[in-house]
């Protein structure tokens, strides 16, 4: 096969995919806060997906909006922080070490005393 390339200035647009480590970051951080938050985040993948779902069984309501997400924080007591009776919950990471990683703090945040 012959091919001809004619030199010639290129153009054209590609778009970034955001940092998925600072998407994590983000977005347990906002499930952890004390109030609404909405993260700008238009691109995904199964890690950050395997992160929400985390969150989402440890209370935290997460809703997919144009351009990001709408995260509600974890319910909270004023005497135990976050609920306790949510850390039993099952942290279905995946097969994502990315949301292992970010996880495993919470998880042992929320233990028992």
């Amino acid at each position: 096969m012959l091919a001809r390339i004619n030199p010639k200035p290129l153009s054209g647009t590609v778009p970034a995919i955001a940092s998925k480590s600072m998407a994590h970051r983000i977005i347990i951080a906002a499930a952890l806060a004390n109030g609404v938050t909405r993260v700008a985040c238009d691109t995904t993948c199964a890690d950050i997906d395997a992160t929400i779902r985390c969150l989402t069984a440890l209370g935290a309501r997460i809703t997919l909006i144009e351009g990001g997400y709408e995260i509600h924080p974890a319910p909270k007591s004023l005497e135990h922080g976050l609920l306790r009776a949510l850390a039993g919950a099952t942290l279905d990471c995946g097969e994502s070490g990315s949301t292992l990683r970010f996880m495993l703090p919470v998880a042992c945040a929320l233990g028992a005393d």
